[in-house]
């Protein structure tokens, strides 16, 4: 049900976005705050990821870090493609 209601979603949006005008946009931008913007994203997705890992240290589960990483970047991936964060959640547990 959610993968129909997000699939849904994201034809609507993709059929109302004018793809001329938003590479026009991609195009004047400066590449320094693009850089500036992704680093502070990614450092924010760190912080969250140590956040996790320091909630499983204490409780005493050992997880690699490369395992916690890939398992927080894909529960990441999917509070943003489904409608709510029910399926992040599901893939960190």
């Amino acid at each position: 049900m959610k993968i129909s209601i997000t699939l849904a979603l994201l034809i609507f949006l993709f059929s109302k976005t004018d793809f001329k005008s938003l590479s026009s946009v991609f195009r004047s931008a400066d590449a320094g705050d693009l850089f500036i913007a992704f680093s502070v994203f990614l450092f924010l997705y760190f912080l969250g990821l140590l956040r996790w890992r320091l909630l499983l240290n204490a409780y005493q589960v050992r997880v690699s870090f490369g395992r916690l990483s890939s398992c927080y970047f894909a529960s990441q991936f999917f509070n943003l493609v489904l409608p709510s964060t029910i399926g992040g959640d599901a893939v960190r547990t």
